[in-house]
């Protein structure tokens, strides 16, 4: 979905794999960013995963995914 968005990032967002990122050393999901647009995914994360997930849902909050 997010590869089908418009927008002036969009063949440099698509040009990226997708990369694993690790919240203390264990590797907690994936993401894939470029300009302002980030898509991460959170192992075992569901849609309420920034109240749930712990320091992975805080990770995510506080933008300091890879």
């Amino acid at each position: 979905m997010t590869l089908d968005v418009e927008w002036f990032g969009q063949a440099e967002f698509n040009s990226q794999e997708l990369r694993e990122w690790s919240y203390n050393g264990t590797v907690v999901g994936k993401t894939r960013s470029a300009g302002d647009l980030s898509f991460v995914t959170v192992y075992g994360g569901g849609h309420m995963v920034w109240i749930t997930g712990g320091m992975r849902g805080l990770t995510l909050s506080d933008n300091s995914v890879p």
